[in-house]
Order: structure tokens, then C-alpha cells, then sequence
């Protein structure tokens, strides 16, 4: 993947790797294929709610689902996130 356009040297991979290291995150899977990563309880709870972060490969993807998804303009807003900011950056 490529690197980020702050120029910090990082690139998407070692991001995950580096949260994955921390304890922060699961690695990437695809829950059509791989399965969603839950524990136990969570396989027994009906109601069990799990925090998804979808990856890009691309910009042309990213804006690609932000316009067949227009949810995720509420998710934004909610978190306080600025969208121009994302869109600027692809």
C-alpha cells in the first residue's frame, strides 16, 4: 500500500501492523470470507454490536463507497470528523 500523504513514512500496512502489535485492533479480514473477530460472548449475543473500519485500496474506492454509502456522511459528523478532510487526501 501506499504511503501516507503527510510524507510520514507510514504506510497503511504498518499502521495495522502497528495497532495489531499495541493490542489496538484485529488484523485485516474480510467477513465474507474470513469472518467477523469476535469472542465467545459475542457469538452468544444476538444483539452483539462490532466497530468496523473498512480499508481502501484506493481513493477511487474510497469515494466510490462514500457515494453508495451515504451513512457513512452521518458516521462522520457524529465522530466529529471533518469529511473534506478525507476527500482532500484521496
Amino acid at each position: 500500500m501506499s504511503e501516507h500523504p503527510s510524507g510520514r513514512g507510514l504506510t497503511v500496512d504498518d499502521w495495522l501492523r502497528i495497532g495489531w502489535e499495541r493490542g489496538f485492533c484485529a488484523p485485516p479480514a474480510c467477513v465474507a470470507h474470513d469472518g467477523l473477530p469476535t469472542t465467545a460472548e459475542e457469538d452468544d449475543d444476538p444483539d452483539c454490536c462490532v466497530m468496523v473500519v473498512r480499508l481502501y485500496e484506493s481513493g477511487q474506492e474510497a469515494m466510490e463507497v462514500s457515494e453508495n454509502c451515504p451513512e457513512l456522511a452521518g458516521l462522520v459528523k457524529n465522530l466529529g470528523w471533518n469529511i473534506s478532510t478525507n476527500r482532500k487526501n484521496l
